[in-house]
């Protein structure tokens, strides 16, 4: 207790710019508290704002591209069917299909997840077909430097 009195002046002391625009509330109840300034920024939702992400979301999986409505889709690569081509939402933007010998094989979207978050991504909804608001400025990188989907063969017997 005596230490708690011959520190508190020292953190008042040190706090003591921050003091001015606290509520008196959270000061009382962030005064016995260990780490003062931290109760401070906790009950004033500081540190909420700080690390704040999307209410839907700002990161898929790896694998998976942004849909909107806070889905993402898994990015895949087909061979089915002569014609089909790539998947609108996905194509021109990070993803390519590894060859499969002779056949071409075309981007698609299968199963649908709720995206995440990653603090350390930016804030916001990722554009449509990319996997996370990291990715911007959503621009198409060359072949080399894109994400490959899963390959998913029809065998015709």
């Amino acid at each position: 207790m005596i230490k708690r009195l011959l520190l508190l002046p020292l953190i008042l002391g040190v706090i003591s710019p921050v003091l001015g625009e606290v509520n008196p509330s959270i000061h009382k109840k962030c005064l016995q508290a260990k780490d003062y300034l931290g109760c401070v920024k906790a009950m004033s939702g500081e540190e909420l704002k700080r690390n704040q992400v999307s209410k839907n979301g700002n990161t898929c999986p790896t694998g998976y591209a942004y849909i909107g409505q806070g889905y993402c889709r898994e990015v895949i690569c087909r061979n089915w069917g002569s014609g089909l081509t790539n998947n609108p939402l996905v194509a021109g933007k990070k993803w390519r299909c590894q060859r499969m010998g002779a056949g071409k094989l075309n981007l698609d979207l299968g199963d649908s997840i709720k995206i995440g978050n990653n603090t350390k991504c930016p804030t916001g909804e990722p554009k449509i077909g990319w996997n996370s608001t990291c990715d911007k400025p959503y621009k198409e990188p060359p072949k080399k430097d894109r994400s490959y989907g899963k390959v998913i063969l029809n065998l015709v017997l």
